[in-house]
């Protein structure tokens, strides 16, 4: 595997185990404090962590679309399901900082906090993408 796929697939792997961690501290959050809590600590992977991976997936991925060109009708499926997955991460990112932005006001914290959960739609797109990605382009 040549160094861009490999630094690919590394950061792909990274924010799929970061993202897995917020979802994990998303669900197990249900009382009021512990919604506060989650909106501490998500505000903080997602700045941290979580933006600067997905910059990287977004430039590794970039530059491997060109390297690949033309493209299969494959990578196009396997491409629009990263994105879709992707776009759900960006849809939750700026939930995040308004929660946090919330934090005196519980009843808008909770109603974040349930779309945040929503944004987990992007999961089944992941697991497409990653199975195509595992499956066809990493030989």
């Amino acid at each position: 595997m040549d160094p861009l796929h490999l630094a690919h697939l590394i950061f792909i792997c990274l924010w799929s185990g970061v993202a897995l961690a917020e979802f994990v501290i998303e669900l197990s959050a249900k009382s009021d404090e512990e919604i506060r809590y989650a909106a501490i600590y998500h505000r903080r992977i997602d700045l941290i962590i979580e933006i600067p991976l997905l910059i990287c997936i977004l430039a590794t991925g970039a530059l491997l679309v060109c390297s690949a060109w033309p493209l299969t009708p494959l990578h196009y499926v396997k491409i629009g399901a990263a994105l879709l997955a992707m776009g759900a991460n960006f849809v939750c990112i700026p939930l995040v900082f308004l929660r946090h932005r919330a934090l005196d006001d519980a009843t808008r914290c909770r109603a974040l906090h349930g779309h945040i959960l929503k944004t987990g739609i992007g999961i089944p797109f992941f697991a497409v993408a990653a199975y195509l990605g595992f499956a066809y382009f990493t030989r």
